[in-house]
């Protein structure tokens, strides 16, 4: 998480979410770093729906339908293949 928040991404980024789960077209997980102040770091958010994953910076970013961009953070840092799994992948390709 530490090392995440102190990438300078090439695009904006508007938090880090820690350990999220795919749930229904959104996704679950902790925040972090909300550039909006909207939330606390380690509250539980839901996203809006993603409409695009991405790597920026040797991280999976999620962008929003409402323009929101989270770079996607596991306990091992960007590997988020093992929380995602084959979802991401299905995900993507729709």
């Amino acid at each position: 998480m530490i090392e995440a928040a102190q990438v300078k991404f090439d695009l904006p980024i508007t938090a880090i979410l820690y350990l999220p789960a795919i749930e229904g077209f959104s996704l679950v997980g902790n925040i972090f770093n909300d550039s909006r102040g909207q939330f606390a770091d380690w509250r539980l958010i839901r996203t809006s729906t993603v409409i695009e994953f991405s790597e920026c910076s040797g991280y999976t970013i999620a962008s929003t339908i409402s323009g929101s961009r989270y770079a996607l953070v596991s306990a091992k840092g960007a590997d988020v293949q093992t929380l995602l799994g084959d979802s991401l992948f299905e995900f993507s390709s729709h």
